[in-house]
């Protein structure tokens, strides 16, 4: 799993002769006063490349561009899924992809809570988004209903669960 957030680099020249100086302090022609540097805690979420100079013993300027590239992170499992008054049978795992829950014909609907392990994640039931860590209500009726939830991790990669929702017995007026 990606879970770096941040990189230190040192810029370190061939020659002691050379300095190496942030882009900016060039820009600002402020080289004269610059000194060479190490940088720590580069974001890595930071779209923009981080760029430096090197200054040569003999005023040569070369101009360095490092770009930081995180990979999309990989997660697309659940942390918990969590229905109100209800046990999952079984009991919840982020790996099982199947689960069940019987519901007394009382019930219209069941409130369902689902979390993401990894933020970056998306959710969606049945077609339809669900913000990771709240609740939202689904509706039931006499039967097999079936809540298909699918996290989408941030590389695209998929996983699928399945939540059965058996409700037994008739409702009165049916």
């Amino acid at each position: 799993e990606n879970t770096f957030s941040s990189v230190d680099l040192t810029a370190i020249t061939v020659d002691n002769k050379s300095s190496i100086y942030p882009y900016q302090e060039i820009v600002n022609n402020k080289i004269d006063n610059a000194k060479p540097f190490t940088v720590t805690g580069i974001s890595v979420f930071d779209p923009e490349p981080f760029r430096y100079v090197v200054k040569a013993e003999y005023e040569n300027i070369d101009y360095y561009v490092v770009n930081i590239n995180r990979l999309p992170n990989s997660n697309n499992l659940l942390t918990a899924i969590e229905v109100e008054n209800f046990q999952l049978t079984p009991n919840f795992s982020p790996l099982t992809s199947l689960f069940s829950l019987t519901v007394p014909n009382i019930y219209n609907a069941i409130q369902v809570k689902l979390t993401a392990i990894n933020n970056l994640s998306t959710i969606t039931v049945n077609g339809v988004a669900h913000l990771s860590g709240t609740s939202k209500l689904y509706t039931v009726n006499e039967g097999i209903n079936e809540l298909d939830i699918i996290v989408t991790a941030q590389d695209g990669s998929t996983k699928q669960y399945n939540l059965d929702n058996i409700v037994t017995g008739k409702r009165l007026g049916n």
